[in-house]
């Protein structure tokens, strides 16, 4: 049990969504898009490597892009647990596409997340944008709200 709480949530993530790039679920339904748990579980990590792929490997060719331009699709939220690798996850996925998470209430939850996100040291309208302008763009709300 542990080790999926730990790892297999996470891997699980990246495995699903990966299946969806190179399944062509993607381009099927251009419309599509995701709200990806667990910070993107391991695709900020991986992008560089499934990109890589996509140019060497034949199988890996069935799909109308790179892996990483679908990533643009996509909103990861921010429960990574700590400031440095929530700050790596915020510069590889960029600041429009991380929203913030706290798996609450579950016992995995993050319970400090808005601290996290206060920790990395980004510009006020970049944390506004975490906190609550992407999440609101993401499920296209008209009445915005204000932190």
């Amino acid at each position: 049990m542990i080790d999926r709480l730990h790892l297999g949530l996470p891997a699980e993530t990246t495995l699903s969504v990966v299946r969806l790039i190179f399944s062509g679920t993607l381009d099927r339904f251009p419309k599509l898009r995701l709200f990806v748990p667990h910070a993107g579980g391991l695709l900020p990590f991986l992008a560089g490597r499934l990109d890589h792929g996509f140019e060497v490997r034949p199988e890996c060719k069935k799909i109308e892009r790179r892996p990483a331009d679908y990533l643009d699709r996509m909103l990861v939220d921010s429960v990574v647990y700590s400031p440095d690798i929530l700050g790596f996850v915020v510069q590889k996925s960029g600041v429009n596409r991380v929203a913030l998470g706290s798996d609450y209430p579950y016992d995995m939850a993050d319970e400090d997340s808005v601290s996290r996100v206060m920790q990395i040291g980004l510009p006020a309208s970049s944390v506004e944008s975490i906190m609550s302008e992407n999440i609101q763009t993401f499920l296209k709300l008209s009445c915005p709200v204000s932190l």
